[in-house]
C-alpha cells in the first residue's frame, strides 16, 4: 500500500510539471490514499457485480475527502462484456442516486474490438446525459450537509463490502438521516452525532478523539 500510494505521488508530481489540467485518478489505490496525488476521485460500481448496497456505503465515504467525485457505472452488465445494454431505467437510478450524493455521473464503455461504435449505447448515454445536464443549477457547486457520521477506522477494503457497514447505511437511509462514514483520516468534529460498528475497538486515539 505505502509503495502504490509513492508511487502515486511521484506520477502526479511528475505530469503536473507538463499541465495543471489534467485529470488524474489512481485505479486500484486507495481513495484516502491518493487525495493529494490524484485530481478527482472515482467510485466504480456495476450493481449486477457489487450489488446497488455498494454505492450508498461508498458515496458517503467519499464525500468527506473532499475531492470532486465520480459516479463510474457502465452500460453493460459486466465489464468487458460488449454485447449487453442496462436498462434505461436501472442507469438513470444509479446516476441520479449518485448525484444526490454529490457523485457526478459517468457512463463507462468499451470500444467493440473491431472498432465499430454501437449506435444504441451512444443514443442512450447522450439522452440520459442530457437529462441531467438539464438539473446542473440543482447541484453544481453544491456540498451535501450531513450531521451523524459513521465511524469506521479501517482501510477501503474492507470498507468495500463490509456487511456492517451495509447495514447502517440501509438503516440510515430509511430513516431519513444524512451521515458519512468517516476514517482516521476525516476530520469528526462537525458531527452532531458518531456512531460506532459493534466490531470498532476503542484505542487509544479514538477514545481521544
Amino acid at each position: 500500500r505505502f509503495s502504490a500510494a509513492r508511487m502515486a505521488d511521484d506520477l502526479s508530481a511528475e505530469l503536473k510539471t507538463f499541465s495543471s489540467e489534467y485529470l488524474i485518478y489512481f485505479n486500484n489505490i486507495g481513495l484516502e490514499d491518493q487525495v493529494d496525488s490524484g485530481t478527482y476521485l472515482e467510485c466504480e460500481c456495476l450493481p449486477c457485480r457489487d450489488s446497488y448496497e455498494y454505492l450508498p456505503v461508498m458515496a458517503r465515504f467519499m464525500r468527506p475527502l473532499g475531492k470532486q467525485c465520480i459516479n463510474m457505472t457502465g452500460r453493460f452488465n459486466r465489464w468487458g462484456d460488449f454485447g449487453s445494454i442496462r436498462y434505461e431505467a436501472a442507469l438513470r437510478y444509479e446516476l441520479a442516486y449518485g448525484l444526490a450524493n454529490d457523485l457526478r455521473p459517468n457512463i463507462g464503455d468499451h470500444l467493440h474490438p473491431d472498432g465499430s461504435l454501437n449506435e444504441a449505447v451512444l443514443h442512450l448515454v447522450e439522452k440520459l446525459y442530457r437529462e441531467f445536464q438539464a438539473c446542473e443549477a440543482w447541484f453544481e457547486n453544491m456540498t451535501p450537509e450531513a450531521e451523524i457520521a459513521v465511524v469506521y477506522p479501517k482501510t477501503q477494503s474492507n470498507i468495500r463490502f463490509d456487511a456492517e457497514l451495509r447495514a447502517v447505511t440501509r438503516m440510515l437511509e430509511e430513516l431519513n438521516m444524512q451521515f458519512n462514514i468517516v476514517t482516521m483520516s476525516s476530520s469528526w468534529e462537525q458531527y452532531k452525532t458518531l456512531v460506532f460498528p459493534d466490531s470498532v475497538c476503542f484505542d487509544v486515539e479514538i477514545s481521544a478523539r
